[in-house]
């Protein structure tokens, strides 16, 4: 009797316990999750293994669904129940581009809204007498690609060329017809590229005080920019070539930088630009033409490249503020006068490589100390003309 009893209480354990087992949630948590401030979604909860679950990912205003974290693009999507997972929906911003210009003088193109990153095209195309003068961002392409990163308008600004003598055929500019303080060159002018600026193409323009030229330009002429007055001047890395007395007689020009794709300068290059304190030449020219800063009366230092092998005649006359010259290892040529009248210098260093120096390449200089190598060419030619007293001799 006491064994049926047992028997009897283990069947309803067995009972108990099959029906606890009934009761354990055998389902899987499935999450679709996001930035709340990008986007909702919908579909998460519990679910039985092998069972089709639908998620789904909504954008809010200003962005766009771009994926879920297992890189599925599918903003609906469809998954069967397997384990417990959770999915992030991922969402773009989206940006307002607008591109506008004056109706009268042209018409845009693009614009739209784009997700962060779009690279996206934009142009312009002038009307009548006008050329564009620069994007609001400072590009001056007819046509561009632009990458969206933020909300923005380009603006597409002109530039009257009523005024300018241009050769089509050519890409260069002739001349301008007024006498004006301020002259914007655009890139294009009747959708042509500027290529070059022609001989005494703005000569004796003497109110002009502000020139802007494109990075399209490779040449500027002779006498191109002489007799104005220019303050400064901006020359672009295009520049290859430089005419004779391009930059002259300027008497109101304070400075230069003439940039390192320059690797042609004619003659007189700055001849007379009495304010001209400094100036940063192009670093592969190898000559320095006839009266390049001849009578520069204001210049007071200048550091010549080391491609530089020649200076020639009369490169400094009468600049009678250089006080520092530094003449490059290499330099093999010092011409007739070159230094003559440079009264404020006293001081200069002649490297061993020189071969030549002309005739009163020093006269009228206050000379006091002449840096040579002992026994150079330098040297000898420091003895001859009456120099010996001032040698120092370079150490070894």
């Amino acid at each position: 009797m006491r064994l049926v009893k047992i028997i009897t209480a283990l069947l309803l354990l067995s009972i108990i316990l099959t029906g606890m087992t009934a009761c354990v949630d055998n389902r899987y948590s499935i999450n679709a999750v996001c930035d709340e401030q990008q986007g909702t979604t919908k579909g998460s909860g519990k679910y039985k293994p092998g069972e089709s679950v639908e998620i789904t990912a909504v954008a809010k205003e200003g962005y766009v669904f771009d994926r879920w974290s297992d890189n599925d693009t599918s903003a609906k999507k469809t998954i069967i129940v397997e384990k417990d997972i959770t999915y992030t929906a991922l969402f773009k911003r989206l940006y307002v581009i607008s591109v506008i210009c004056d109706e009268t003088k042209g018409t845009v193109t693009g614009g739209g809204m784009f997700t962060e990153g779009t690279q996206i095209q934009i142009s312009v195309t002038p009307k009548n007498e006008n050329s564009l003068y620069q994007w609001n961002d400072g590009v001056d392409e007819l046509s561009r690609t632009v990458t969206v990163t933020e909300d923005f308008t380009y603006i597409a600004e002109f530039v009257d060329i009523t005024d300018f003598i241009f050769e089509k055929e050519t890409g260069t500019v002739k001349g301008y017809l007024k006498d004006v303080s301020k002259v914007i060159i655009p890139k294009y002018i009747y959708d042509i590229k500027v290529n070059e600026i022609a001989d005494w193409a703005f000569y004796n323009k003497q109110s002009l005080s502000i020139i802007r030229i494109p990075d399209s330009v490779t040449r500027i002429g002779a006498r191109a920019l002489s007799v104005t007055s220019l303050i400064t001047i901006d020359i672009p890395n295009s520049v290859v070539k430089l005419g004779d007395s391009a930059f002259s007689d300027n008497p109101n020009l304070v400075s230069i930088n003439i940039p390192s794709s320059v690797t042609e300068m004619g003659v007189y290059m700055f001849y007379g630009n009495s304010s001209m304190t400094t100036a940063i030449l192009p670093t592969m020219i190898t000559e320095l033409g006839r009266e390049t800063f001849s009578k520069c009366s204001s210049l007071t230092d200048i550091n010549i490249p080391s491609a530089v092998k020649k200076i020639g005649d009369y490169v400094f006359y009468e600049c009678s503020s250089l006080s520092m010259v530094t003449l490059p290892e290499g330099l093999e040529s010092i011409g007739y006068g070159a230094f003559s009248y440079c009264t404020s210098l006293t001081s200069i260093t002649i490297p061993s490589s020189v071969n030549e120096i002309r005739p009163d390449s020093f006269a009228g200089t206050e000379l006091q100390t002449i840096y040579v190598t002992k026994g150079s060419y330098a040297d000898t030619w420091c003895i001859k003309n009456n120099f010996s007293n001032r040698v120092v001799y370079l150490e070894p």
